[in-house]
C-alpha cells in the first residue's frame, strides 16, 4: 500500500509542464511492455467511471492515448509519467511499474494521464487539480483508486494533489 502512494505521488506532478523534451523512438507498439497488461486489465473491469461519459475504462484509455513510450527521462526529472503540452505521447518511466506500484496503481496513473489528452492537459493550481468537481487527472484517479478499494491511496491524494496551493 505504501509503495502504491509512494509512486503516486512520486508521480505527482505527471502531465505538467515539464521542461525536459525528449527524443524517444516512437515507431514501437502502442501500449510497450506491461502497459498493454494493464490497458487488458481495464479492459476487465466492468465499473463505469462517472468521470468518463460511459465509456469502459480500457476505451477510455484506447480513445486517449495515441501512443505510450518507456523514456528514461522520465524518471531523471522525478516523475512516473507525463504529457508534454502539444505531444501526442504519453511519456512512461519503466520504474513506474506493476512490482513497484501494484496493477491497480498503474492503472490509477494511466487513467489519469489519458484524462490529460480529454481536454485537461494541465493541472490548473499548481501541480494539483483545484477541485474534484472540476473533473480532472486527479479526479479520475482517485474515484477509480477507490472503486478498487485502495481508500488509503485515495485518501493521500485528495489531501495532497486537490485544492489550490
Amino acid at each position: 500500500m505504501k509503495n502504491v502512494l509512494f509512486a503516486t505521488l512520486a508521480g505527482f506532478m505527471a502531465g505538467c509542464s515539464n521542461p525536459i523534451s525528449p527524443t524517444v523512438d516512437t515507431s514501437k507498439e502502442r501500449f510497450p511492455g506491461e502497459l498493454q497488461s494493464v490497458v487488458n486489465f481495464l479492459r476487465e473491469d466492468s465499473w463505469r467511471h462517472p468521470l468518463l461519459g460511459g465509456m469502459s475504462l480500457a476505451e477510455y484509455v484506447e480513445k486517449h492515448v495515441a501512443q505510450a513510450v518507456y523514456d528514461p527521462a522520465v524518471a531523471k526529472a522525478g516523475f512516473g509519467a507525463y504529457v508534454l503540452p502539444g505531444d501526442p505521447v504519453l511519456r512512461w518511466s519503466p520504474q513506474h511499474n506493476i512490482a513497484n506500484t501494484g496493477m491497480e496503481g498503474i492503472a490509477g496513473s494511466l487513467l489519469h494521464e489519458a484524462r490529460h489528452f480529454d481536454g485537461f492537459p494541465t493541472h490548473e493550481c499548481g501541480h494539483r487539480d483545484c477541485s474534484m468537481a472540476e473533473g480532472g487527472a486527479y479526479a479520475v484517479q482517485i474515484l477509480y483508486l477507490e472503486h478498487r478499494g485502495l481508500m488509503d491511496v485515495a485518501a493521500g491524494l485528495r489531501r495532497d494533489a486537490i485544492g489550490r496551493w
